[in-house]
């Protein structure tokens, strides 16, 4: 079940905050990458289904 939930952004991102305040860490270039590689795909699946839905309510206007 630990496998599955490290694949959730927001897990990422608690993980990072935990290291820096309770370990006062920085944490580790990895959870950064994560955590920005899954912002970006997720940016990009989001503007292009933006880009496609705006196309079908300008046609319903």
């Amino acid at each position: 079940m630990q496998k599955i939930i490290s694949f959730n952004p927001i897990y990422d991102a608690i993980s990072i905050a935990r290291v820096s305040v309770i370990d006062m860490k920085m944490p580790g270039i990895g959870l950064w990458i994560k955590l920005v590689s899954s912002a970006i795909i997720v940016y990009t699946i989001g503007y292009f289904v933006f880009k496609r839905g705006t196309e079908n309510v300008v046609a319903k206007l």
